[in-house]
């Protein structure tokens, strides 16, 4: 795969795949520590390169993400980034990979409930699962 790191920081690092119009985020175990200002500071971030390179795809490995997402924090997420990508018609084919950490991953879950990128998004156990979903 040739990907292109785009965006690194202590909890994420975002990666462009030109040929297959993607974008991949890899969450960190970092995660963990991360405070709300540093939350919405990462999803800000991953909004401006949806902007930016208008991805078709996207691979969301959660796997080792361990923040767990508020309903405060939920609900900032679904205004702030879920609905902007409607807005902005960056709406796109996702495959997450589930996070180990269950709250998380509810979570996750509930951010995206009743979005429109709900309907275009499917969870995996695994990234080569959510991989192959992609590729289709």
């Amino acid at each position: 795969m040739n990907m292109k790191l785009v965006y690194k920081s202590a909890y994420q690092e975002i990666y462009y795949l030109k040929r297959d119009a993607e974008l991949y985020f890899q969450w960190t175990p970092l995660t963990l520590q991360m405070e709300d200002e540093d939350y919405q500071q990462e999803i800000l971030q991953s909004l401006k390169y949806l902007r930016k390179h208008k991805p078709q795809k996207t691979l969301i490995n959660l796997k080792q993400f361990a923040y767990t997402i508020d309903p405060e924090m939920q609900a900032w997420v679904k205004k702030n980034f879920l609905d902007m990508l409607v807005q902005q018609n960056l709406t796109n084919v996702s495959a997450l990979v589930i996070s180990d950490d269950f709250f998380a991953q509810k979570s996750i879950e509930q951010s995206y409930e009743d979005t429109i990128q709900e309907n275009y998004s499917r969870y995996f156990d695994s990234e080569a699962e959510a991989q192959d979903w992609l590729v289709g």
